[in-house]
């Protein structure tokens, strides 16, 4: 922190700079579907899906990373794709990961179901470990979905609308 002592009639102009913490997540878990009544994946099925967010201007490839629903085993399941199967989360956008334990054919799927009588939690971690991001998820029906407002942010919610592949809303 700088303090700066200007003259009363200078004519200047201040510009902020914002830039993100070393340990903070480039790609956060950003909507949570445990109980999904809406959403079909490759396997013609209704089941729990995540979807991630990618904060930055670049693209982020999550192949290695770990995903859990087990805060004290965040190394749970290394992200592996099947082949022709991407991995990529485009620059601010978003990609989809079912949580049914099911075979990948066309998407990417997790080998877990998500719990959601009471919530639960949710990690991703780098590969290297040098960053996690963490998602606490309070129950939901089957029409709702638990997400960041707006996309990427630390504001989480109940919403009504479930948006899977689209900036959340609420509503």
């Amino acid at each position: 922190d700088r303090e700066l002592e200007m003259e009363e009639d200078a004519d200047f102009d201040l510009v902020a700079m914002f830039h993100r913490e070393a340990d903070e997540a480039p790609v956060r878990i950003n909507e949570v579907s445990a109980g999904n009544d809406i959403y079909v994946s490759d396997h013609f099925k209704r089941d729990d899906w995540m979807e991630l967010y990618n904060t930055t201007d670049k693209d982020i490839d999550i192949e290695g990373m770990y995903l859990s629903d087990n805060a004290n085993k965040p190394q749970k399941y290394k992200i592996q794709p099947a082949e022709g199967i991407s991995t990529i989360v485009p620059a601010n956008g978003r990609l989809s990961v079912w949580a049914d334990g099911r075979e990948q054919k066309s998407q990417l799927h997790a080998p877990f179901k998500l719990a959601n009588a009471d919530g639960s939690v949710l990690t991703l971690q780098s590969a290297d470990g040098s960053w996690k991001d963490v998602i606490r998820y309070d129950a939901h029906d089957g029409k709702e979905t638990f997400g960041r407002y707006p996309d990427g942010a630390n504001h989480v919610s109940v919403m009504s609308v479930p948006t899977i592949g689209k900036s959340n809303i609420l509503s």
